[in-house]
């Protein structure tokens, strides 16, 4: 690892001269969140100092400092990603840009908002809808920050149709680890000069440099939009459905896969039972969450008329139209849950692997699935192996999640090169990527035992 100076008196003196008094927290008044992100398994450790500036001067300013001094610097948004970016592992200054949390300005003619990076998503989504705009990328974490959704290139569920936050920056203000200050990108739909910098910020985490400012890219509201689930009795019955519903041109904004585990799951912990278990008779094994939108509802209608057509040749029990404010908001929040409940344990691992959808019917894909449940039932009597599957039509996230009820080490070795075999034996195949080193066995015995 790279060699740092320590984080002096002296210089948190220059920090606070730089940002203020109360925008500059040392140690005891930096809060244990300032230490992670919402995936702690990757890792925890305290910042030196949190500093919390209000533009980009000030920025510029303590990258300048800590450029000069040695002094790492881990720049921080919300703090609800599950990447460990956020996380300084090396100590130094945690830079937080959620005081920069100003919508600046909406230029209505050209379709874009220019906002400061600590715009919580939830915000700009319902301010942009005030002022009759879409602002389209929806990730699951609705209160993350807009200059954290750049920064990881989140997706989220309507990527299917509307792409993810990198096809909606059309510019930003950035400052480099020495401080300088570069305006990236053009307000404009074409600009082709030169390297695109621009992109190469978006998803670079923080690592190349720190967010101030971005020009947001926004498209008419839709005036309809209506959700439907269509329910399967398995697995591989509701996964093959969907390159059917993808390709039957009904251009729908979202396409979700759920087993019943994490249904189930969700209820309990919700308390929210709007999604059935059982149709006509049928236990529910499976289901597929599609949202349909547009600017007329007989249009959409149509357009549901024969995703239930598709659906029911594909299988499906039946196909419920979720169309009340109320019921729709009940649906979604019970798949918004999704994530917490994935996460609730204290004591937990997942790995993710990426799929395209028209590989997900293969028997390869279903593989993942059918192993992640079987690997280690040998031994059950020290851990509980639950896989949850979640499907965005662009791509699947498998999430496999150990607990550990016992502290028999010796155990978990042995559990642990059978899950290894697994997914390595999946990631050589042409169907899986790895992503994050997903087979390198990010274990927590370190912080739990």
């Amino acid at each position: 690892m790279v060699e740092y100076n320590e984080l002096t008196g002296e210089l948190v003196a220059e920090l606070v001269a730089i940002v203020g008094e109360d925008n500059c927290l040392t140690s005891e008044d930096i809060n244990e969140d300032y230490s992670h992100d919402e995936m702690p398994i990757y890792g925890t450790h305290m910042p030196d100092a949190v500093v919390l500036p209000a533009n980009t001067d000030e920025v510029s300013a303590i990258m300048k400092l800590a450029s000069a001094n040695n002094i790492p610097v881990t720049v921080r948004g919300a703090g609800t990603g599950l990447v460990g970016g956020s996380t300084p592992l090396a100590g130094g200054i945690a830079l937080c840009t959620m005081r920069m949390d100003k919508i600046l300005e909406y230029d209505e003619n050209n379709l874009f908002v220019r906002v400061q990076p600590g715009v919580r998503l939830c915000d700009l989504a319902a301010d942009a809808i005030d002022h009759g705009f879409m602002y389209p990328p929806d990730p699951g974490e609705k209160t993350g920050s807009i200059g954290g959704n750049v920064s990881t290139n989140a997706g989220g569920m309507r990527a299917v149709k509307y792409g993810t936050t990198r096809d909606y920056v059309l510019a930003m203000t950035v400052v480099l680890p020495s401080g300088e200050v570069l305006r990236l990108g053009r307000e404009v739909a074409k600009t082709s000069s030169g390297y695109s910098l621009l992109h190469l910020m978006i998803g670079s985490e923080g690592t190349l440099g720190v967010i101030t400012e971005l020009s947001m890219k926004l498209i008419p509201n839709p005036k309809e939009d209506m959700s439907f689930i269509l329910s399967f009795s398995d697995i591989q019955t509701a996964i093959a459905a969907v390159p059917k519903i993808k390709l039957a041109g009904l251009n729908p904004q979202s396409i979700e896969f759920m087993e019943r585990d994490i249904v189930d799951s969700s209820a309990e912990y919700t308390g929210n039972k709007i999604i059935p278990t059982v149709v006509d008779g049928n236990e529910c094994g499976a289901y597929i969450l599609v949202t349909l939108d547009g600017n007329d509802e007989d249009e959409i209608f149509q357009r549901a008329e024969t995703l239930a057509e598709i659906g029911e040749e594909a299988g499906a029990f039946d196909t419920f139209v979720i169309e009340h404010p109320a019921d729709k908001a009940a649906v979604w929040a019970a798949r918004s849950a999704f994530l917490t409940v994935i996460e609730k344990p204290s004591i937990s691992m997942r790995w993710m692997w990426w799929f395209p959808s028209t590989k997900l019917p293969n028997s390869w894909a279903l593989f993942m699935i059918r192993a992640s449940r079987t690997t280690c039932s040998f031994a059950r009597s020290a851990m509980r192996v639950t896989a949850t599957c979640i499907f965005i039509a662009a791509e699947t996230i498998l999430s496999v999640r150990r607990f550990l009820r016992s502290r028999r080490v010796s155990c978990m070795r042995r559990t642990r090169n059978a899950t290894s075999w697994a997914a390595r034996f999946l990631a050589s195949t042409a169907l899986g990527t790895r992503k994050r080193n997903t087979c390198a066995n990010r274990w927590v015995i370190r912080h739990s035992l």
